[in-house]
């Protein structure tokens, strides 16, 4: 956990939405994609079907959501309540003929298995390996102590997944799961502290997982699959993902039952620079892997290079190149607890992290939306072919 959060912060100048994003409407959508008699076969015809969705629709959908969970989404908040709110009209509006199945599972966070992993991660890693007049120390016990404090302070707040998935009308014992969490949350740059006082409108983190979710259910309302496609909106993504941790011990025995089964994981899709990179080059995205060890691990493998396969056949200019072993703070993990195999789709956390993620300066016009909408043909091109069986 110290790993995903070590990277470095940096505040940058404090700007409102833009005129065009104040007066945006939801309504801007189209939700018509019309795709309910095609059956793609080739790689082809995937690009074209995923073109429907031209590259404007896709940012509109990022945009609405922010505007109609503004200021942000910290579990508990105003914000956090309206995205709920929005992710359930949305869906709704999207598979008007109800088509899919839309269901909200409340739960109850297990903050107290949360406390114990954070207080564990301190003394582990932290303490008895540094001294405490150390500045390091000092960094990281005031960025556990806020964080246990602010997890007490939420502990009477329930939570809410939202999955919608459609049935495989050929082998629905095959599942494909797409997951991304919708809440917010800000630590302070320089002290580590968690500031439940701050808003962020989290763009990157995690509005673009979000957007992306809703965008392949408009694809996947609208086709007859041979398999079983779901796609969840996690709460408590921010707090260990408690989340995907109430959703697997729910469903892990129903799980287990499937043929296949896979889980992706989309965070943080919109940040790529060049000049920031350390590679210097625009484009060079991950996918989060297991060690490589073991049953499980050897299915992600084949599997994440097959996803990836038909990714790089349907979109130009990205590519998710596979890391093993060096994303251990996502919804993801508890998929791989239950011996499921999954892989976390993000930017480059080694060498172009977005500096704004976790401050009140997470905006949309700060993204790379251009990457951003390569990310969505790769991922929904993918997903398509692998539903329907093209990669070869």
């Amino acid at each position: 956990m110290f790993n995903a959060t070590i990277m470095k912060l940096k505040m940058h100048k404090k700007f409102a939405f833009s005129l065009i994003l104040l007066l945006l409407s939801p309504n801007v959508m189209s939700f018509a994609l019309k795709a309910n008699q095609q059956v793609p076969s080739t790689y082809s015809q995937v690009q074209r079907l995923i073109a429907k969705i031209p590259r404007k629709e896709v940012v509109a959908t990022l945009q609405a959501f922010l505007l109609n969970s503004h200021p942000g989404r910290r579990v508990g908040s105003k914000g956090h309540q309206k995205a709920q709110e929005y992710l359930l009209q949305t869906i709704k509006s999207i598979d008007s003929e109800a088509k899919g199945i839309l269901t909200v599972d409340s739960f109850t966070p297990d903050l107290d298995y949360a406390k114990k992993v954070y207080q564990a991660d301190f003394d582990d890693q932290i303490k008895g390996k540094l001294r405490p007049q150390d500045a390091n120390y000092q960094h990281w016990l005031k960025f556990t102590q806020s964080t246990l404090l602010y997890l007490d302070s939420i502990k009477m707040i329930q939570g809410k997944n939202i999955i919608w998935e459609k049935k495989g009308k050929i082998d629905p014992g095959s599942v494909l799961i797409f997951g991304a969490h919708y809440d917010s949350l800000v630590h302070d740059p320089k002290t580590r502290m968690v500031r439940p006082d701050l808003k962020s409108l989290g763009a990157d983190d995690n509005g673009t997982g979000v957007a992306m979710g809703l965008n392949l259910i408009k694809i996947f309302s609208e086709m007859d699959l041979p398999k079983t496609v779901q796609v969840v909106f996690f709460d408590f993504g921010q707090t260990l993902s408690l989340g995907s941790k109430a959703y697997i011990a729910k469903y892990k025995d129903e799980l287990k039952k499937a043929k296949s089964l896979a889980y992706i994981d989309m965070l943080m899709l919109g940040h790529d620079s060049k000049d920031k990179d350390s590679e210097k080059r625009f484009g060079n995205f991950k996918a989060y892997l297991g060690d490589g060890s073991g049953t499980r691990q050897t299915n992600e493998g084949k599997f994440a290079k097959r996803f990836l396969q038909a990714g790089e056949k349907t979109s130009q200019g990205l590519s998710f190149e596979i890391m093993p072993n060096a994303f251990n703070s996502s919804n993801h993990i508890y998929f791989w607890q239950q011996d499921i195999p999954a892989m976390v789709l993000s930017q480059n956390w080694e060498t172009d992290l977005n500096p704004r993620y976790h401050t009140p300066d997470d905006f949309a016009e700060t993204l790379n939306t251009q990457t951003y909408y390569k990310a969505f043909q790769f991922i929904a091109g993918a997903a398509v072919s692998l539903s329907y069986d093209i990669v070869r």
